[in-house]
This record gives C-alpha cells, sequence and structure tokens, in this order.
C-alpha cells in the first residue's frame, strides 16, 4: 500500500513541476521576444545628438583644412553638403573680426545654407577660430552652423 500511496504523490508533484517549469519557460519566452522586439524599432536617422557631434565634427573639419581661413562660400557649401547628406538641412553663420586697439571691429559676414523656419527642432554649435592673413595680421571669428533633420 504503501508503495501506492508513493506513486500519487509523485505523480501529483511531478504534475506542479512540469506546470511550474511549462511557466517559466514561457515568461522567458515572453522577455526574449520582448527584447527582439524592441531592439528592432527603427528611429529616425538622426537624433540631436547625433546632429550635435556631426555639426561639431563638421566645423572642426572646416577650422582645420582651411576652408574658414579661404572664406570661399562655394567651397565651404560643398564641404557641408558632403558631410551632412541629403537629409539635414543647414545654416552656417561666419563672422570675421579685426582687432582695432583694444576692440574688435566686424569685418566680414558669410551667410551660408538655407533658411530654417519649419525645422521643429535644430542644434547650434559655435566655434572660434583664428585666421593669419599674408601681412601678419590677423582676423578672428566666430563659426555658428545650424543643423536640422527635414
Amino acid at each position: 500500500m504503501r508503495g501506492k500511496t508513493s506513486y500519487r504523490m509523485k505523480s501529483s508533484f511531478g504534475f506542479i513541476f512540469s506546470t511550474d517549469a511549462l511557466l517559466s519557460v514561457l515568461i522567458v519566452f515572453f522577455f526574449v521576444g520582448a527584447i527582439a522586439y524592441f531592439s528592432a524599432q527603427t528611429y529616425a536617422d538622426y537624433s540631436l545628438l547625433d546632429l550635435e557631434r556631426k555639426a561639431s565634427d563638421t566645423l572642426a573639419v572646416l577650422h582645420k583644412q582651411g576652408y574658414l581661413a579661404d572664406q570661399n562660400s562655394t567651397l565651404i557649401t560643398s564641404v557641408i553638403n558632403g558631410i551632412t547628406g541629403n537629409n539635414v538641412g543647414w545654416q552656417l553663420e561666419v563672422k570675421y573680426y579685426q582687432k582695432s586697439g583694444q576692440n574688435f571691429v566686424l569685418n566680414k559676414t558669410l551667410i551660408l545654407g538655407q533658411n530654417d523656419s519649419n525645422a521643429k527642432s535644430e542644434i547650434v554649435v559655435d566655434r572660434p577660430f583664428i585666421v593669419t592673413m599674408e601681412n601678419s595680421t590677423y582676423l578672428y571669428g566666430k563659426a555658428r552652423l545650424k543643423e536640422w533633420v527635414g
């Protein structure tokens, strides 16, 4: 008789353990499926942080390669278009100052790119720079690049 009772208890315990294992496997599948679903979601090509990094790098390239010193608007425009891509709008404002005594006098302003009046959100990056002219004078500049996705 003892054997029959023992068999019944094993049978009922096996059923509980099987249900518990099945439930844990279903929970694991649920979490794996949720992770796979959310990691497969696609987002916009550029987040604002990506735009800021790219705009900062663009100004660094323009400065280090001497494009800001050349003041050639056609060349600057082609370089920025090559870096930013098709779906990124931009506007660059470069101001060149000359030192006169203790003051700085605005010498020239370049404004390139598109108008951003329809942009929902934009980033703005500034970069100061110095240009040495041929006659040993200096121009002090400030480049401001606005970028937006649109």
